[in-house]
């Protein structure tokens, strides 16, 4: 029964359409990654349409981020002349920071001292001052302004010298 229905299916055209598989075509389907690629590829329900593409990571050409080979790189020299100014850049930034310092501790000392020769100055204005004033200079007439009992050391509540003995 079995050879009699395959030798009725081997004589239809329509059934033998279908030619056999060569050895890289079943190498290739070996590996279930590129079966599935092999099977989007030839998909026809229009769900994906597999499109093959080289790098997956590449800039289209015309991209803002788009550079060639030849920009991408830099020759020796523009390498060492960057690296060279990025150093000099490094010590001028370096050496603007420690002249801001300075001028800041200069200026900050000059300042003390013209505070110190402000405060000199402002002491001897006020000596003087008080050397010219005949009145700022004299003691007081020989007793000071409360009166005082030196024998009993109490002070004298409004009464006089010959009242309190």
């Amino acid at each position: 029964f079995d050879s009699v229905f395959l030798f009725a299916l081997r004589n239809r055209s329509d059934f033998l359409a279908m030619l056999p598989r060569s050895r890289d075509e079943r190498h290739r389907l070996r590996h279930k990654e590129r079966l599935e690629r092999e099977r989007l590829a030839d998909r026809t329900g229009s769900y994906h349409r597999y499109e093959p593409f080289k790098d997956p990571v590449a800039v289209a050409p015309g991209c803002p981020s788009h550079a060639s080979a030849v920009d991408r790189f830099l020759t020796t020299e523009d390498v060492a002349s960057v690296e060279q100014r990025e150093r000099l850049q490094e010590f001028r930034n370096i050496m603007e920071k420690h002249e801001g310092r300075r001028q800041a501790r200069y200026k900050r000392e000059e300042d003390r001292w013209q505070a110190l020769d402000a405060k000199e100055r402002a002491e001897q204005t006020r000596l003087q001052r008080l050397q010219d004033d005949p009145v700022v200079g004299r003691k007081k007439s020989g007793r000071s302004s409360i009166q005082y009992r030196y024998a009993r050391l109490r002070r004298n509540c409004g009464r006089s010298e010959a009242q309190a003995s």
